[in-house]
């Protein structure tokens, strides 16, 4: 290494290992800065004759790189480094070589004391320090994810109202690389949301067409899509784009709906889901909200126009789940005085049941409730003499299951010839 400098740096090693790093820096070699580092490390931390640490000499003469290099080591004292960038100031003449020479670590330290005066500053090729950060951002292959959404953060927590209204401009400079080198959902999973607001704001989307709050949606991230919302971001689909999006949607709003995610519901139908999708087992969304209980969901897809009356694989309808699976009454309530579905009342399950019969099979509510959804399934015409695969009628297999009150009622709604036919209520069978 001394023969490459053309010198020599004297007998003792501790100061010529300093002397070669001086030299290193003052002639911009990065590659024998990188190899002293590896071979001396203990010089990162020494100081020079002018009791300079090479940090301290190279942020002197603005070797961005070198200086990048030097905070890379695990020698670094990070303290002293940050002392040395607070002493020499001018962040704002500065910031933008470290911006496009991509020196991270050393900008986070620069972000430590600029401030929003700093931040919103217009340099010479009329860019502040955020607009520049996202095209350089946006025009790299190699990202550093996590370092550049922390300096996003900051940026994005310093800058004014009209510096982030002019990275929203950024989209027409930027077309050219509007398909982001990253999937979007690796993104959305490690939450870096100072990035996805900016992805958002420029109009940014994956190979794939996924745009951040699309994926957001999609990944059932609460959390995130609520952020972005708040942000101002959007779904930012066109036409095209939601066609394309369209088949890797399949079966995600039925998860919503099971899940009971209503934002996502929502934002999903909004980015072109198909309300009636059925899965594998003829499932749509609408029976799985009711199946999981999600009234609330259940009222988004009847507002949207969902089809309440399509029957899953084995024949099962909206009435059959919430006969068997409803906490409460509401949902039967809901689904006969307002979704109209009253010509289900009769309808048979491959097993041969109707809705009146599941009121008597689940074993996870309350009396009360069975009772209550059978009335209402009564009240709007359900059968009482319909019989099942196994020949029983409603009022048969709940005196069969041993439900008292459901038994009582349904053999009050029974007509004398009806009753003349059939065993009273007298609960003294056991289930066979």
């Amino acid at each position: 290494m001394q023969i490459a400098f053309g010198t020599n740096y004297g007998d003792d090693n501790r100061s010529s290992g300093r002397s070669m790093m001086r030299a290193a820096i003052d002639m911009g070699y990065d590659l024998a800065v990188r190899a002293i580092i590896h071979l001396e490390p203990r010089v990162v931390v020494e100081v020079d004759t002018e009791g300079l640490t090479p940090f301290a000499y190279a942020y002197y003469l603005q070797r961005n790189e070198i200086c990048e290099m030097l905070l890379q080591s695990l020698k670094a004292d990070r303290e002293i480094a940050t002392e040395v960038v607070k002493s020499e100031g001018n962040f704002a003449g500065r910031v933008h070589a470290v911006i496009e020479q991509k020196c991270l670590l050393l900008l986070r330290l620069q972000l430590l004391f600029a401030t929003s005066m700093d931040v919103d500053k217009i340099g010479a090729e009329g860019q502040t320090p955020l607009t520049h950060g996202i095209e350089v951002f946006l025009n790299s292959d190699d990202i550093n994810y996590k370092a550049w959404n922390d300096i996003f953060k900051t940026l994005l927590g310093k800058a004014s109202t009209a510096n982030l209204e002019s990275v929203k401009k950024i989209k027409a400079k930027a077309a050219a690389r509007q398909f982001i080198a990253t999937s979007m959902h690796g993104l959305v999973q490690k939450d870096y949301k100072s990035i996805l607001v900016l992805l958002s704001w420029t109009g940014s989307r994956d190979a794939e067409g996924w745009t951040p709050l699309a994926s957001a949606v999609f990944n059932f991230n609460e959390a995130l899509y609520g952020f972005l919302l708040e942000n101002g971001c959007s779904i930012c689909l066109d036409v095209e784009q939601k066609e394309q999006l369209k088949p890797k949607l399949s079966c995600r709003i039925i998860d919503a709906a099971r899940g009971g995610h209503e934002a996502s519901l929502q934002l999903l139908l909004d980015m072109g889901a198909n309300i009636n999708e059925r899965n594998a087992g003829g499932e749509t969304a609408m029976v799985g909200a009711v199946y999981y209980n999600h009234l609330s969901c259940v009222k988004i897809l009847v507002e949207r126009g969902a089809d309440a009356t399509i029957l899953q694989n084995y024949g099962y309808s909206v009435l059959h789940y919430a006969a068997l699976t409803s906490t409460n009454s509401e949902m039967m309530m809901f689904l006969l005085d307002v979704v109209e579905t009253r010509k289900l009342v009769d309808m048979k399950s491959s097993n041969g049941d109707i809705a009146l019969h599941d009121c008597s099979y689940s074993d996870h509510y309350s009396p009360i409730v069975r009772l209550e959804n059978a009335k209402m399934l009564v009240q709007a015409g359900a059968s009482l003499t319909i019989k099942n695969n196994d020949g029983r009628t409603p009022y048969e297999y709940a005196r069969y299951l041993n439900r008292k009150e459901l038994t009582k009622y349904l053999w009050s709604q029974l007509s004398p010839k009806q009753q003349a036919q059939g065993n009273p209520p007298t609960f003294t069978l056991v289930r066979e």
